[in-house]
């Protein structure tokens, strides 16, 4: 799952933006805006469960804070 989000975030990483049409740039600049909150929103949605169900422990982590400060 995260390999195929990895690849759809290198494409647009690979678009060469001062190459686009401004009007294409602007929805460009939109829609990355709008994906940025709806990964956001996942994100804490997942936090919230990890950190609700415990996921974390038996991983080397004393604390849900500390289990992401490692690895995030």
């Amino acid at each position: 799952m995260m390999q195929r989000a990895a690849v759809a975030v290198d494409a647009l990483a690979a678009v060469d933006v001062a190459e686009l049409d401004p009007a294409v740039l602007g929805e460009f600049v939109v829609g990355l805006h709008k994906l940025g909150d709806r990964l956001s929103g996942v994100t804490h949605r997942a936090v919230a469960v990890q950190g609700r169900t415990a996921a974390w422990r038996g991983q080397g982590a004393r604390s849900h804070k500390q289990w992401l400060a490692q690895r995030c």
